[in-house]
């Protein structure tokens, strides 16, 4: 079982992981409006709830605002889950917060970008995918991990 130190440490990365997700979003938004018309198409999220929707909502087509809602729901719960680990994970790295969240956030970029999700289908290869929507992904990650780091870091000084 679990100690309450590490449980507390672990929902410290969790809401952290929640919160880093809004300015993540927006950051997001922001570039999205950047982009050529061409590459204004709906943002990964969106992306990733349709294939997921068509795999395990075969025959129900939702609604605008359901699929929004649940791509909402589902990029903070991803975010939160994704939090979760980053204190375990780099509690001994000697960088400041900033760098080590930085660095998270890359790696969770990595990890899903580069792996998992082409690898079960959600979306293409970056490799295959506009520079500029793989800039915009990849920097929406920075701005969570760098926001992630910041909140831990605060947190654990609150509550040594």
């Amino acid at each position: 079982m679990m100690d309450k130190t590490k449980q507390i440490t672990l929902l410290h990365g969790a809401l952290a992981g929640c919160v880093a997700t809004l300015p993540m979003t927006l950051v997001m938004s922001i570039i999205h409006r950047q982009l050529p018309p061409q590459e204004r198409y709906p943002q990964e999220p969106s992306l990733i709830m349709q294939q997921m929707e068509q795999t395990l909502l075969p025959n129900r087509d939702l609604r605008e605002p359901e699929h929004m809602a649940l791509t909402l729901v589902s990029h903070v719960v991803y975010g939160a889950a994704a939090g979760t680990f980053y204190p375990p994970l780099t509690r001994h790295l000697p960088l400041p917060a900033a760098l080590r969240g930085a660095g998270y956030g890359i790696a969770v970029w990595a990890l899903g970008y580069m792996g998992w999700l082409p690898l079960i289908g959600l979306l293409p290869p970056e490799t295959r995918r506009p520079a500029r929507r793989t800039a915009m992904i990849f920097t929406a990650h920075l701005v969570w991990g760098l926001t992630l780091g910041m909140l831990v870091q605060r947190r654990q000084r609150a509550c040594p």
